[in-house]
C-alpha cells in the first residue's frame, strides 16, 4: 500500500521552476541597474553637478554591486541545489 505524500507548494518553489537560470540572471541585471540609477538621481539632485571622480565612484559601485548580487544568487542557488540532492 502506498503512502500518499502531501506536497507544499511555495512561491520559491514556483520561482525557481518557472524561471531559468538567464532569466534569473537578467532579473538581477535590472534591479540592481535600476537601484544605480535612482541612487545616482538622487545624488545628482542633492549635489548638482558632479565632478569626474563622483562618476567614477559611482560606476565603481554599480560594478561591486552587480558583483555582490550574482555572487549571493549563485550561492542560493548552489544551496539550493545541495538541498535537493
Amino acid at each position: 500500500m502506498h503512502k500518499k505524500v502531501r506536497r507544499t507548494i511555495t512561491l520559491s518553489s514556483l520561482i525557481n521552476f518557472y524561471m531559468s537560470n538567464k532569466r534569473r540572471f537578467l532579473i538581477i541585471l535590472f534591479s540592481v541597474t535600476l537601484g544605480t540609477l535612482v541612487s545616482f538621481w538622487i545624488v545628482k539632485q542633492r549635489m548638482g553637478k558632479l565632478a569626474p571622480d563622483a562618476y567614477k565612484q559611482l560606476i565603481f559601485n554599480f560594478i561591486f554591486a552587480i558583483a555582490i548580487v550574482v555572487g549571493i544568487a549563485l550561492l542560493f542557488r548552489k544551496m539550493n541545489r545541495d538541498d535537493n540532492k
